[in-house]
């Protein structure tokens, strides 16, 4: 199985976002695709895009307890990054992830907030690395309800 098509994203963590959103807006010409929060994480998120699709997410943390995970990886620190690749099945990229012998970090979880599924891995080094599915308001829907 070919466990991911494409590179979905890099991220960012940074500890001013307005001002990193402006630099890469009006610097190097990205644009917001989508901005949202995740309370759990206490994170704020935006999505920005090039001219030519390339995917860059700024994430701030607000002060505050973090999501283990998030903790652990020091993903939310400034100057911190990840990587993500996207996959068009994030139950099938879990589940050959764990028969190369990966443990997940975090199990698929649905972010209603972005209309994505995604599952966290650490690789040898301890560096962060996300798994993505882009999914439906009518999926999320389903995913939320259990249905």
């Amino acid at each position: 199985m070919r466990l991911s098509d494409r590179l979905h994203h890099v991220a960012v963590a940074v500890s001013d976002l307005k001002a990193s959103l402006d630099w890469y807006c009006t610097k190097l010409d990205f644009g917001i695709e989508k901005r949202f929060t995740l309370p759990d994480a206490r994170l704020e998120i935006v999505k920005l895009i090039s001219n030519g699709g390339v995917r860059l997410e700024l994430l701030k943390h607000e002060a505050g307890p973090a999501a283990s995970h998030l903790r652990k990886s020091r993903l939310v620190e400034p100057g911190s990054k990840h990587i993500c690749f996207h996959v068009a099945d994030i139950e099938a990229a879990a589940s050959e992830l764990r028969q190369r012998g990966i443990t997940l970090v975090q199990e698929p979880k649905v972010i209603k907030e972005s209309g994505e599924k995604n599952i966290w891995i650490a690789d040898n080094e301890g560096n962060m690395i996300e798994f993505i599915e882009e999914i439906d308001e009518t999926e999320v829907s389903r995913e939320i309800e259990g249905v």
